[in-house]
């Protein structure tokens, strides 16, 4: 599988379905000449996540997102999220020999949600649910010929879901600072995750207009 090429074009279809729904949602009442104000994406939010795995070590958190929000502030919105972890694993290739690997852990995932927000003038709170794919690297025995064992890193996706609570602070009706709060999940126990809930996280952004 070549990672990569799988990513560019899930989170392509990824970004289309997002504006598909948002404008769908719209529909008739849509004011074009202010759909500007409606869009809104993460200028930088970086974070850290905890693994909930034996095998994975926690690591930093770079965010990518897209928002469209329906009616103003206070209201529902859709996001849509391209994330990069930077973190490591520690896992037995072999048991007789025993071998035992640490390397980094190449992850990331592609999600789109549903949230809503509320509150008043400067201070907002949303809860986002969110789905898609996990995409994640680990290694895999090419050939074992004793005493040598030749292996590769290999990649694989698994689909994946996230619950987000988060606080902000409007600057102005445009920008904001950012505080989420974040639970991963995935949907099969298999590779690293012996149970469902991948990890939890934390992480701090600026977000504004896209325009």
């Amino acid at each position: 599988m070549h990672i990569p090429h799988r990513k560019e074009i899930f989170l392509c279809l990824l970004i289309h379905g997002f504006l598909a729904i948002s404008l769908y949602a719209q529909g008739d009442s849509l004011q074009w000449n202010r759909i500007d104000e409606r869009i809104f994406s993460s200028y930088l939010e970086l974070g850290y996540v905890g693994e909930m795995s034996e095998q994975l070590e926690g690591g930093r958190l770079i965010k990518s997102a897209f928002e469209f929000r329906l009616k103003g502030s206070n209201h529902v919105f859709f996001r849509a999220n391209y994330d990069e972890y930077s973190s490591s694993y520690r896992t037995e290739l072999l048991e007789r020999p025993k071998i035992v690997l640490d390397n980094h852990a190449n992850q990331s995932d592609a999600i789109l949600g549903l949230g809503y927000r509320f509150g008043r003038h400067n201070y907002r709170l949303f809860i986002l649910g969110q789905a898609g794919l996990k995409f994640y690297s680990m290694p895999a025995i090419l050939s074992e010929v004793k005493p040598e064992v030749l292996y590769m890193e290999d990649g694989f996706s698994i689909p994946a879901s996230r619950l987000t609570m988060g606080i902000e602070y409007y600057l102005d009706s445009s920008f904001a600072l950012s505080l989420e709060i974040f639970q991963n999940s995935v949907w099969e126990k298999k590779d690293y995750w012996k149970n469902r809930f991948a990890s939890i996280g934390i992480s701090i952004g600026l977000q504004g207009t896209f325009f």
